[in-house]
């Protein structure tokens, strides 16, 4: 498996999500989902702290956001 360009835009997007999270005060995790031919689902910043716990950690957006698309 190679990296490629896209691939670095997207983790770079995700570095950028987790900086938004801490500057609200949120542990930084950012999350981008990204289909297999490379589109942009959903992305997401963590938000336990600040918007409504547990259901508003990335991980929990992320499968929100793969049901709304497949669903």
């Amino acid at each position: 498996m190679t990296i490629d360009d896209a691939d670095v835009a997207h983790l770079r997007r995700c570095v950028e999500l987790a900086g938004e999270a801490r500057a609200r005060g949120d542990e930084p995790f950012g999350s981008v989902l990204v289909s297999g031919d490379g589109d942009v689902l959903a992305e997401d910043r963590n938000a336990v702290v600040t918007v409504d716990g547990p259901v508003a950690a990335v991980e929990a957006e992320a499968r929100a956001a793969v049901a709304g698309y497949w669903g």
